[in-house]
């Protein structure tokens, strides 16, 4: 029996990954887009039962999108979004336009599967077998154990893997950061910061992420030295936590 398409439209590669990996334990068949447009030539070459979507994008937006695929209409598929910064206002205009449910950004993976349950109407899908009993890792900082159990489910392997697909993602948005800095960017300093707020709470870095939420607002309201000093204090916390060179 063929497995339900789903198309996933998002442009940080630690995310996308962190949603394979949950959707992996699903009958589903995904496809990843990292742009809204290249998710729009994607409907356009095949039929997608659920779309999850983030709403900040470089290009085109999220919402752009979902206007785009009416969910309302017959034949549309759902909508899922998964995305930071939910505030109300978003909630309600997300619900206008016909979107299913959103879930913000950091969400766990029982809770990105049972979305993707609820949404696809198969809550009868089996859970992952989960161990008969706790597994001790003494080795591991009580933060890295609570990421594990809040968010990876208990899987310290996936946890694990999807860190270090995450610090290599790092070296690249402390290039962007920079490049952002130097060139006055503060659009682009902006969103460096917002993906890597979520994700850094998703490690465990509540911490961190606290530091990149205030780049993000720095970057929005504050003076732009304010902002620079902001990336300068998230910079040198990547730097010392994850091993990069300075």
């Amino acid at each position: 029996m063929p497995h339900t398409p789903i198309l996933v439209v998002e442009d940080d590669p630690t995310v996308s990954r962190f949603i394979g990996e949950a959707l992996a334990r699903l009958e589903v068949d995904a496809v990843f887009c990292p742009t809204v447009e290249a998710a729009l030539g994607a409907c356009e070459r095949h039929a997608f039962a659920l779309v999850i979507t983030d709403l900040t994008f470089p290009g085109a937006s999220g919402q752009a999108l979902i206007e785009h695929l009416q969910p309302r209409r017959p034949g549309a598929p759902r909508v899922l979004v998964f995305s930071a910064g939910l505030h109300q206002a978003v909630r309600e205009r997300m619900t206008a336009l016909g979107v299913h449910q959103c879930l913000a950004k950091p969400a766990s993976v029982p809770e990105l599967v049972q979305a993707v349950r609820d949404a696809l109407n198969l809550a009868d899908w089996p859970d992952a077998p989960q161990p008969d009993t706790p597994v001790a890792h003494p080795d591991l900082q009580p933060f890295e154990l609570a990421a594990i159990e809040t968010y990876f489910d208990g899987d310290r392997g996936f946890y694990e893997t999807f860190r270090a697909s995450c610090t290599e993602q790092f070296k690249v948005d402390l290039q962007e950061g920079d490049a952002a800095c130097a060139g006055n960017d503060a659009v682009a300093l902006r969103r460096v910061a917002h993906s890597l707020k979520s994700v850094l709470q998703t490690l465990g870095y509540a911490d961190h992420s606290v530091c990149a939420k205030a780049v993000e607002q720095a970057a929005q309201h504050a003076p732009w030295d304010a902002a620079q000093a902001a990336w300068a204090d998230l910079r040198g916390r990547l730097v010392d936590s994850f091993g990069l060179s300075a």
